[in-house]
């Protein structure tokens, strides 16, 4: 549980300070939590299919 909130707490800060561009962030953060083993491949992608999260997505490309 304390790697999974890390590695979020880390994206979120990235997200904030900007250092890099958002799709960057989330693969990097994927790619962490599926390299640690903190998350399956199947419980990290699970989310993809999700209408709202796709809903969430879209509306920031919008507003930028």
């Amino acid at each position: 549980g304390w790697t999974l909130l890390s590695i979020f707490v880390t994206t979120i800060l990235g997200l904030v300070l900007d250092p890099l561009p958002v799709g960057a962030w989330a693969f990097i953060a994927i790619t962490v939590t599926l390299a640690t083993k903190t998350l399956t491949f199947a419980q990290a992608f699970s989310a993809m299919t999700n209408e709202v999260i796709w809903l969430i997505v879209v509306s920031f490309f919008f507003a930028k």
